[in-house]
């Protein structure tokens, strides 16, 4: 995030007397971090992070900032959308008892936050939300979505949701008229079709981006379980294998 934002954020948190965790992954040293947004508060604190943030928590818009009740159950997220700085104190009000449901919804509701914005934030919460096994929770989240005028990018991010969620066939609707113009529409759709039985058409899409495909584990993996389940049991050990070999090099 910018310094601006990492600012404001250090200023919500010592104002609210809430906890807050700054996750950075850049992995910039905390002196240097330090030097840009000043000496933390008793209840600020920065950790680092050495993953992949987009394969292992779905997240893909920055920053995004997530809530915990007391029994660190995942509540709410609010995304870089529209005017962060000012939904985030809102909505701090609303949970600290200052303002009702009534008043944080219909200020949420009007043009104060720009809702022309991705609805990504959204997305991926929602899949945070499934992972965390508060499937209840993701799809009434979901039901409440726009979902027209998506781009195909947030298209594809959407196919996600339906896949965890065992729409197979939602997500085949979803991605098959967009597969030719982004590489993850055609692994997701090849994933879909693994699902609901077809297996060719599976396979077919997988060996057009094997060459290609940047994450060369699941792709492996994704095409052994395809061989196996068309009865090829020696070139699923062989995929199998090579998924394993990715594991080990990554």
């Amino acid at each position: 995030m910018s310094v601006k934002i990492a600012k404001n954020f250090k200023k919500i948190c010592s104002t609210k007397n809430i906890y807050c965790y700054s996750m950075d992954i850049k992995q910039i040293k905390k002196d240097e971090l330090l030097k840009l947004i000043g000496d933390l508060s008793k209840n600020f604190y920065v950790t680092l992070y050495n993953g992949d943030i987009i394969e292992d928590l779905g997240i893909y818009t920055l920053p995004v900032t997530i809530f915990l009740d007391k029994n660190n159950k995942v509540i709410d997220a609010i995304g870089y959308e529209g005017q962060y700085y000012v939904k985030i104190n809102r909505y701090l009000d609303y949970l600290t008892g200052k303002i009702s449901k009534d008043e944080y919804e219909k200020y949420s509701n009007t043009s104060v936050v720009d809702r022309r914005r991705s609805i990504l934030p959204e997305i991926n919460f929602i899949k945070r939300l499934i992972r965390d096994s508060q499937k209840d929770d993701a799809i009434k989240r979901l039901s409440s979505l726009k979902l027209d005028n998506l781009t195909n990018f947030e298209k594809v991010k959407l196919s996600e949701v339906y896949i965890l969620l065992q729409r197979y066939k939602d997500a085949v609707k979803l991605l098959e008229p967009i597969s030719d113009k982004f590489i993850d529409a055609k692994f997701y759709l090849s994933l879909a079709y693994y699902n609901i039985g077809e297996y060719e058409k599976s396979l077919n899409l997988l060996k057009n981006i094997e060459k290609i495909y940047p994450n060369k584990r699941r792709l492996y993996f994704l095409l052994g379980k395809v061989y196996k389940s068309k009865g090829d049991f020696k070139k699923g050990c062989e995929y199998f294998e090579k998924s394993c070999e990715q594991n080990l090099i990554n």
